[in-house]
């Protein structure tokens, strides 16, 4: 019985250390971001967004996902929301009031009608920087202007 006490002591003393080193001691500053210097603009142009739409009538981004970072609850959708659908009212180059917005569990839909691909690819961008968002889908048409 003592034996098994000391080896779970052990054990947690153990789990500790590495927990420590991984995240604050040495072992933590040789870790590198595999997604450093990766920003969004590099997977995010105009002719990969028209590509994208021509090819299946929507544009999807995601983001790699952290471990333990999980959304689930109505008030962190709700604010994802409200936050995106401010910088859609700030934007003067988006119809902010043409376009919807939902949020499920850190998955952003974007929807609506917008007159150019430049302006879906803008309103994928600022859904995507928002803090909290996952991944984003948009399923915004792009129409002609009427004249």
């Amino acid at each position: 019985m003592i034996k098994l006490g000391f080896a779970l002591i052990l054990g947690a003393l153990a789990g500790a250390a590495v927990f420590w080193y991984v995240t604050q001691g040495p072992g933590a500053r040789g870790m590198k971001n595999p997604l450093a210097g990766v920003s969004l603009a590099d997977h995010l142009g105009v002719e990969e967004v028209k590509a994208e739409l021509a090819k299946t009538g929507a544009v999807v981004r995601e983001k790699a996902r952290r471990a333990g970072a999980s959304i689930s609850d109505a008030a962190a959708n709700a604010r994802i929301t409200g936050l995106i659908k401010a910088k859609f009212l700030t934007d003067a180059e988006l119809p902010s009031m043409q376009l919807g917005v939902d949020t499920t569990d850190g998955v952003v839909t974007l929807s609506g009608k917008v007159h150019s691909v430049e302006a879906v690819t803008r309103a994928v961008r600022l859904a995507f920087d928002t803090d909290g968002v996952q991944k984003v889908y948009s399923t915004i048409q792009v129409v002609p202007e009427a004249k």
